[in-house]
């Protein structure tokens, strides 16, 4: 799975390109943590998920 994870930092922007749903949310709580802002995580469909989705769409199911 290729994920991307994007935001700006002092204005300019900032991505890095992920194969796990896990590594990607991750990178894009650091990257909050860190400052950053517009953060978003893109998957290869090209839809976007802002920070409120995260933990919804990238925590894994335990069954």
């Amino acid at each position: 799975m290729q994920l991307v994870v994007s935001a700006h930092q002092n204005g300019q922007p900032i991505a890095f390109q992920l194969i796990s749903p896990g590594a990607a949310l991750e990178k894009a709580r650091q990257m909050q943590d860190d400052g950053l802002h517009d953060v978003h995580i893109t998957d290869i469909t090209g839809r976007s998920y802002a920070p409120q989705e995260f933990a919804a769409c990238f925590t894994p199911t335990i069954t």
